[in-house]
């Protein structure tokens, strides 16, 4: 579980942790909570929390 893992990193390291989290979680289950949707783009589920209520989205 990762907890807005990429605070504080200007836009090019976060695309590139992003994608090496991608690598090395590659048949794991992770659980990434982010306020922003960056980098989301290949997360086989999204869930957006809104008003409490939890919707899926399409990945």
């Amino acid at each position: 579980m990762l907890d807005e893992p990429a605070t504080g990193l200007d836009a090019q390291t976060e695309q590139e942790f992003l994608s090496t989290l991608n690598t090395v979680t590659t048949g794991r289950t992770v659980i990434l909570i982010a306020h922003r949707l960056t980098g989301v783009e290949k997360l086989d589920r999204i869930w957006r929390l809104s008003g409490g209520v939890a919707k899926a989205a399409v990945a």
